[in-house]
């Protein structure tokens, strides 16, 4: 068992028969995983996913050179670890629902239907996914229901709030993670959450949360600290609260391990087989 309610178990590499160490949650363990792919959140490249009970689960991959695991009386040559975290689905279709939104404001607000949203966020048909989608899109859309259809429709106070939400839920949850957490203020700590949400999110949402919380734009501040003395705003004018939120944000990029890279080349159905 590990921390936070997860369990390592072990995969198989379905090409090689390889061993190797998984973290998944506890809530997975013993039961099935598919494979889709889907658009990563942020820019859209195509990605291997995994769909659990209730879950949709993105890898990590993390390697160390010259190390093995000890399994039983086994020695498993591999001594990387993938870690499976949830992911909800809402990020992979807010880069549509935006869209449609905005074209909707054109149209006097229309519904969509579930499948329109599919289909327009180029995601495939998947039973699970579709399922766990559906639960969650009340969050960021009105719904309205018409027989046995529900209709969806964006809402970008709705997305907001609850973007917030998140945000304030990782300003809580860090400090447990590493004692590290506890030495940064308020600010810091919200500049924190939201570079991680702003992983999940398209530039143009990042903005706008961005402003919801009162937060300043990192590139205008870079740019207007670059402003030479003479000018009206000078690198000592600059707002305090602007340059520790900068400062904290260029702290949480420089120590961000290299894995995500790594992870993008990471096969999730070469550790589970295509059912």
């Amino acid at each position: 068992r590990g921390a936070m309610g997860t369990t390592v178990v072990e995969g198989v590499v379905a090409a090689t028969k390889e061993r190797r160490v998984v973290v998944v949650p506890s809530s997975q363990e013993n039961k099935k995983l598919s494979i889709v792919t889907l658009p990563e959140p942020k820019d859209g490249k195509p990605r291997e996913y995994a769909v659990g009970e209730g879950v949709v689960l993105e890898a990590n991959w993390f390697r160390r050179k010259n190390a093995s695991w000890f399994i039983g009386n086994d020695v498993v040559s591999d001594g990387g670890i993938t870690l499976y975290t949830k992911v909800n689905p809402i990020f992979f279709v807010l880069p549509s629902l935006a869209g449609c939104g905005q074209q909707n404001m054109k149209q006097q607000n229309m519904f969509c239907t579930l499948e329109h949203i599919l289909e327009s966020s180029g995601l495939p048909r998947q039973e699970t996914f579709e399922a766990l989608l559906e639960k969650s899109l009340s969050d960021v859309c009105d719904t309205k229901e018409v027989g046995d259809e529900v209709y969806f429709r964006f809402s970008i106070d709705k997305l907001m709030g609850w973007l917030v939400e998140k945000t304030n839920t990782l300003k809580k949850v860090f400090p447990s993670i590493n004692s590290s957490f506890s030495l940064i203020d308020e600010d810091g700590l919200q500049a924190y959450a939201v570079e991680y949400l702003g992983e999940f999110l398209p530039q143009q949402l990042l903005a706008k949360l961005r402003s919801k919380l009162n937060m300043p734009d990192p590139n205008e501040v870079k740019a207007k600290e670059l402003i030479p003395k003479g000018n009206k705003v000078s690198h000592s004018a600059a707002d305090p609260k602007e340059k520790r939120v900068i400062k904290t944000i260029q702290q949480v990029k420089a120590k961000k391990p290299k894995l995500k890279a790594d992870a993008s080349n990471l096969k999730i159905s070469s550790f589970f087989q295509r059912k």
